[in-house]
C-alpha cells in the first residue's frame, strides 16, 4: 500500500461511497471512520461524516444520525452542505414531532440565502407552524413558497394550503383568490368543492346580500346575489 499518500483520503472516502452504496453498511461504516481517522480535516471529512449519518438513518439510530450531522456543522462551518445537513436535522426533528426545533432549523436554512430546495423547506416550515396552531406563520410560509418558487410541483398545494389557513383565520377573500390559484389537478378540485361552497355562503348576510362566487374557469372573482341559505 501507500499509507504516505496524498491520495490516501480521497481513496478511502471513494471506496467506503462504493461500498455504501452496494449496501454494505458496516463495512462502509469502517472504512468511513478510517478516512476520518487518518486525516480528520480532509476536504473529504464532511462527505464522510454526512454519509455516516445517512447510514446511521438507515440503521434507525436517529441520535447517532443526530450527532454525525451536528459534529459536521460544529467542525465544517463553511461546507457546502451545511444547507441540506439543517434540513435533514429538521426533518428528524419533525419526524420527532419536535415542531419547534424542526422549525428552528428550517428557519436557519432561509436566513442563509436561496438553495435548490426552498419550496421544500417552506413547505416542511408551513406544515410545522400548522401543526404549533400558528397559522399565521403557517399560511406565510406557504405564500411565500408561491411567491419564491412558481415552478415548485408544491405550488399548487402551497396555494390551497394557504387558503385552507387565510379561511381559518378569518381572511376569507383573501383565501378564496389563494383557492382561485390552484391549477388543475386534485388541489383544484379540492379547492373547489370542499372549501368554496362554505365561502361563499359566509359572505351572505342577508337575503338580498351580494356574495363572492369562486369560479373554477379562470379563478375569476365575481359577484352574484344570492338567498340566505337554510
Amino acid at each position: 500500500g501507500h499509507p504516505n499518500s496524498k491520495w490516501l483520503a480521497e481513496a478511502t472516502y471513494w471506496h467506503a461511497l462504493c461500498t455504501f452504496k452496494a449496501g454494505r453498511l458496516d463495512e462502509a461504516e469502517k472504512l468511513y471512520l478510517a478516512c476520518l481517522e487518518k486525516q480528520p480535516k480532509s476536504e473529504f471529512a464532511d462527505n464522510a461524516l454526512y454519509d455516516l449519518a445517512w447510514i446511521a438513518r438507515e440503521k434507525k439510530n436517529t441520535d447517532a444520525a443526530t450527532a454525525r450531522l451536528q459534529q459536521l456543522l460544529k467542525d465544517f462551518p463553511a461546507s457546502d452542505l451545511v444547507p441540506d445537513v439543517k434540513f435533514r436535522l429538521g426533518e428528524m426533528a419533525q419526524d420527532a414531532k419536535d415542531y419547534a426545533g424542526a422549525a428552528t432549523w428550517y428557519e436557519g436554512i432561509l436566513a442563509g440565502g436561496r438553495t435548490p430546495f426552498d419550496d421544500k423547506v417552506l413547505y416542511k416550515l408551513g406544515w410545522c407552524h400548522d401543526y404549533q396552531n400558528n397559522t399565521d406563520k403557517a399560511a406565510a410560509a406557504f405564500l411565500r413558497l408561491c411567491k419564491d418558487c412558481p415552478k415548485s410541483d408544491l405550488v399548487d398545494e402551497a396555494h390551497y394550503r394557504a387558503g385552507k389557513l387565510l379561511q381559518k383565520a378569518g381572511q376569507l377573500t383573501e383565501a378564496i383568490r389563494e383557492y382561485a390559484a390552484v391549477g388543475a389537478g386534485d388541489f383544484a378540485e379540492r379547492a373547489l368543492f370542499q372549501n368554496a361552497d362554505e365561502l361563499l355562503w359566509r359572505f351572505v348576510f342577508d337575503a338580498s346580500c351580494p356574495a363572492v362566487r369562486f369560479s373554477a374557469n379562470g379563478g375569476e372573482l365575481f359577484p352574484l346575489r344570492f338567498k340566505r341559505r337554510r
